[in-house]
Order: C-alpha cells, then sequence, then structure tokens
C-alpha cells in the first residue's frame, strides 16, 4: 500500500473531483475538509467513504503533510441509493396512474400526482403552493372534508371512502370518489387520497333523480287513481286512496 499513490485508490470517476476539492487545502486556504467518495479494495470491490482530512504541519519541508481520516460508509450509501430508487419508481407508478393522488398533513398538501392536478385544472406547483386543500372544494363541503382528513387520521377505519363535489380552478364543479388511507411521510402520520372523477355518472343519476322527481309530482297530483300490483300493492297515488277513502301507507 505504500508503493501506491493515495490517488491510485480512489474510482476513477470521482478521483478529478476529489483533488479539485483537495487543493484548497493543500494551499492553506482553508483547515479542514470532508469529502464523500468511491475507494477501491484491492480485490476490485467499490466502497463508499466518508473523509475529513486537515493540514498537519512538517518541519522538514516548506509543504504541510494532510491526515486523511476516512469512514466506511458503503451499507449507509447503498440504503440511500436503494431508497432514492424506490422512491423514483413509486413516483413513476403515481405519476403514471389514472387516477388522482394527493398526500395532506392536516390541510396542507404535500404531494399531488398531475392526473390529480389536472383533475382540478391547475399544475402540480399551483396546487403544492397551497396552504390548505379546502380551496379545491365549494365552502359548503370544505366542513365535511376536513373532518373526514381528520377522523381518518385519528385512526377511525370507517372514513375511507366517499363522494365530493369539487371546484375546478375555473369555477366548474365536478365530483370524485376518494379512497383515504393512513401513511408515513418522513416519519409522520398523513392521509393519503386517491380520487376518481364521478363527474359524468353523478350528473346522471341527478338528472334521472330529477326526472323521477317530476314523474311522482305529476302521478301523485293526477286526478285518476293510479295502482300497481304484483301480488300485493306496490304502488298507488293519493288519487286513487281518495277513491276509497284509504291512506297510501
Amino acid at each position: 500500500l505504500a508503493a501506491l499513490p493515495p490517488r491510485a485508490l480512489i474510482h476513477p470517476d470521482d478521483a478529478a473531483a476529489v483533488h479539485e476539492r483537495t487543493i484548497p487545502l493543500w494551499r492553506g486556504e482553508v483547515e479542514r475538509i470532508e469529502n464523500d467518495y468511491r475507494l477501491v479494495r484491492k480485490d476490485g470491490k467499490i466502497i463508499w467513504v466518508i473523509s475529513s482530512a486537515c493540514s498537519v504541519p512538517n518541519d522538514e519541508v516548506t509543504q504541510n503533510h494532510i491526515l486523511v481520516q476516512v469512514q466506511d460508509i458503503t451499507a449507509r450509501r447503498e440504503a440511500e441509493l436503494a431508497l432514492r430508487d424506490s422512491e423514483t419508481m413509486y413516483r413513476e407508478l403515481v405519476d403514471q396512474s389514472i387516477q388522482g393522488m394527493m398526500i395532506v398533513d392536516g390541510g396542507k398538501p404535500l404531494f399531488v400526482n398531475k392526473v390529480f392536478a389536472e383533475l382540478y385544472g391547475y399544475t402540480v406547483e399551483e396546487i403544492l403552493s397551497l396552504d390548505s386543500v379546502m380551496t379545491l372544494y365549494p365552502p359548503d363541503e370544505r366542513a365535511i372534508v376536513q373532518s373526514h382528513i381528520d377522523a381518518r387520521r385519528g385512526g377511525d377505519p370507517t372514513i375511507h371512502r366517499y363522494e365530493l363535489r369539487g371546484s375546478r380552478k375555473d369555477g366548474k364543479e365536478l365530483w370524485t370518489q376518494q379512497l383515504t388511507s393512513v401513511v408515513d411521510w418522513h416519519g409522520k402520520r398523513v392521509v393519503q387520497a386517491t380520487a376518481i372523477d364521478i363527474t359524468e355518472r353523478k350528473l346522471a343519476e341527478m338528472a334521472l333523480e330529477e326526472r323521477e322527481k317530476r314523474y311522482r309530482g305529476l302521478v301523485d297530483n293526477s286526478l285518476q287513481g293510479l295502482l300497481v300490483i304484483d301480488t300485493r300493492t306496490l304502488f298507488v297515488n293519493e288519487a286513487f286512496c281518495r277513491m276509497f277513502g284509504y291512506t297510501i301507507e
């Protein structure tokens, strides 16, 4: 080892950067530097280290020596890289999802995917800049939204699927079905919501309900008695009941 120049141990891809960062120390411009980089073992295995280097006076020559302390951080670095890779994969999966996804702490949005943002007519950056996700819902819906978030974060397993009326950035109304769960976000318990656009279905249901109300109003106000039966009475209107002196019940 003594026969090798120190630079021979440094991974070729890191050698130039380490040398560049060491120059100020050689020149006496700084007292200490810290680096993390890769070293190559005799058997060819690559290890990650963090080093702390300082200048040590040398009476025999004009240039000082450099004392380098090295700590092996390979396990930590590999864990960090694995975590980064898993986060990258998770983000890619989430961004490519056909469902909108959002993570909130209380009411503050911490994460949204592109689908969720586009659902409400915003960019991802615009939603993340909001102080509260309540902006995405009409005023008469906000108390319900907040109660669902608080209950879910508080551990209530029953509050996990519900339908919400939302407000797009352009003012248009939309309906979503949201499924919520509690997840860990950098050590904090937060709520993750998955949103599915059900606007078309909801509008169709509301239109059908309105038609049924109008139809029932016409039937109930009819001068003719109407009766629907099979083996029992299924429906009867007020006019029929008045003919025979009964109530509908």
